[in-house]
């Protein structure tokens, strides 16, 4: 039985979207958080609400400009395949993972810990880097 991660898997390159098409992610993600309010958003203030979702749709889109632009070039795509690509997505959407818990370290002062950061990380559904 042939391995189905192991096939060839050959990316679209949009190389003319690429940058807007990030920036509309992170406004997607600040629109969702701000008018769903999950995660306890509801329990600050109204200015706070926006500045804190305001907040994560910048570090969205702030990790995905990193990794398209300095990490992805740097990756070799000869041999490219479904595995390899759905592992590189993984570590997108891991590292905005990790990039949104220093972000909520940063405006609600707290002790950093690395157990919780692995907690955080693991236990929250992460919205996959698709771009």
């Amino acid at each position: 039985m042939v391995n189905p991660f192991n096939k060839p898997f050959k990316e679209v390159d949009k190389s003319g979207g690429k940058f807007v098409s990030i920036l509309i992610f992170g406004l997607f993600i600040f629109l969702f958080l701000y008018i769903f309010k999950p995660f306890g958003i509801t329990q600050l203030k109204p200015a706070q609400q926006i500045f804190v979702t305001f907040g994560f749709g910048l570090v969205t889109s702030f990790m995905l400009i990193i990794f398209k632009y300095l990490i992805e070039p740097l990756v070799p795509k000869v041999n490219w395949t479904l595995g390899k690509s759905i592992l590189f997505n993984v570590m997108v959407a891991i590292s905005i993972g990790v990039a949104n818990y220093f972000y909520v370290s940063i405006i609600f002062p707290q002790n950093f810990l690395l157990k919780y950061l692995a907690y955080k990380t693991n236990s929250r559904k992460l919205i996959p880097g698709i771009y």
